[in-house]
């Protein structure tokens, strides 16, 4: 049975390595988590290595890490999860992977 050209999936040449695959699962979780939250106040909670410290005791990513990553794909810190297109997403996925608990 053939398959039209026009539904095929395209499949990447190189898959995403798997630090930046599972730090872009925790960050989309994050960020469509809760509605109408901007990424940058989704994202500042996540769990990781260093960074301020919630009530709960613990270390979370803080707004600088976040506002980096934003302003390296060239958006802003108001930006809501659904504005954002899936390019930014791994990058934004490949600068806080280090970074991430």
């Amino acid at each position: 049975m053939s398959v039209s050209p026009s539904v095929q999936a395209s499949r990447s040449a190189s898959p995403l390595p798997a630090a930046t695959r599972h730090a872009l699962e925790k960050i989309l979780s994050a960020a469509f988590g809760q509605r109408w939250k901007t990424l940058a106040n989704a994202l500042r909670e996540l769990p990781a290595r260093e960074g301020p410290v919630r009530r709960d005791g613990v270390t979370c990513l803080g707004r600088e890490p976040v506002a980096e990553s934003l302003a390296r794909c060239g958006l802003p810190v108001q930006s809501r999860p659904e504005d954002i297109p899936p390019s930014d997403w791994v990058a934004i996925a490949s600068f806080l992977q280090d970074t991430l608990a």
